[in-house]
């Protein structure tokens, strides 16, 4: 009997439920910079969709690249392989973009040496943790040694983040990297120790029990005024895990659904293959929205609603030029950092 084209198979290949959660996040990492650069808001935890929001952003994108960064067995040949392309990938990209945004806004081309990248804060910090995680491998050859490693380096940067000056951190993005690292850290342990992950993120106790205290710690947090340590703790580390832990389990446990031959699977699947050449690229196309500021400061609906439809428009603007300039291998490997 001829099989359904509608629930063929997209790619065996390839974890295509990560794909469609990277369409999603970019999507809101556009939305966020719509907000700030567009209608020059800087959005605070005043409103409940803003905890939402940017509670597991960031952290899934960390996650997922420690998530398949993780191989059992590298050799030193491998690592210094490895870091030459994530060089490659990571670092000469936001580079050419920074000097190019630079030299468009009548800035000084190497402004990044001093301030750098900006913008592109995340390529710098994920090299970095990248760097780490290798130096680890080269030093810890057991799985439990490497764990312990990655979870004292990360106790190391929740301890900056507590006791530190985070504006006195900025330099090589720091303190970014300070609150980041655990996320990618915890990404390798999941991939390291894959089928106890499996039961966790499956575990339908452990998905209500962080459903409910997701969306309870972000009622509380709303509503009462906490001290500013309580509130710290909770809104930086335990929601940043609950939500991170809520959405990614989502995705998991319904990942057959975005291996059907749908359009729209196809869709999601393609934007979330393209989401670093996307990141690159749609500083260049956020609107100048700051004379209806006033307007959409205290509506957080409307600016959800137009700043959504916004970054649905920039994200298609973004995969055409890329589809454009991926036609040559040079610029999609060394300008755009994808690799064909």
């Amino acid at each position: 009997m001829e099989q359904n084209v509608n629930t063929r198979p997209v790619n065996k290949q390839r974890d295509v439920y990560t794909d469609a959660l990277k369409c999603l996040l970019i999507l809101m990492v556009i939305r966020a910079h719509v907000a700030s650069f567009g209608f020059g808001i800087q959005e605070s935890f005043e409103h409940l969709s803003s905890y939402m929001q940017f509670s597991f952003r960031m952290p899934l994108f960390f996650f997922m690249s420690g998530y398949y960064s993780y191989k059992k067995s590298m050799t030193g040949s491998d690592i210094r392989r490895s870091i030459y392309t994530k060089f490659l990938y990571l670092i000469l990209p936001p580079l050419f973009f920074s000097i190019y945004d630079n030299l468009l806004n009548g800035a000084y081309i190497l402004n990044f040496i001093n301030e750098g990248f900006g913008k592109y804060w995340f390529t710098i910090t994920l090299f970095i943790c990248f760097i780490l995680y290798y130096l680890l491998r080269i030093f810890l050859k057991s799985k439990i040694a490497l764990s312990i490693g990655l979870l004292l380096f990360s106790g190391i940067g929740i301890g900056c983040l507590v006791f530190c000056d985070l504006e006195q951190m900025k330099y090589m993005e720091l303190n970014r990297l300070a609150k980041d690292f655990q996320y990618f850290s915890f990404g390798i342990i999941a991939k390291m120790y894959y089928d106890k992950f499996v039961l966790f993120v499956t575990n339908q106790k452990v998905i209500t029990l962080a459903t409910v205290g997701f969306f309870g710690l972000t009622a509380v947090m709303f509503r009462y005024h906490l001290p500013n340590a309580v509130h710290h703790f909770l809104q930086y580390l335990l929601l940043r895990y609950l939500a991170s832990f809520v959405v990614f389990s989502v995705f998991f446990c319904n990942k057959e659904r975005f291996q059907q031959n749908t359009w729209i699977n196809r869709l999601v699947i393609f934007v979330g293959r393209y989401t670093f050449p996307i990141y690159l690229l749609h500083y260049f196309f956020l609107p100048d929205l700051s004379h209806l500021r006033d307007t959409i400061t205290n509506d957080i609906m409307l600016l959800n609603i137009i700043g959504y439809a916004y970054s649905i428009v920039i994200l298609l603007v973004c995969l055409a030029f890329t589809w454009i300039l991926t036609n040559s291998s040079l610029i999609s490997n060394y300008v755009l950092g994808h690799r064909k």
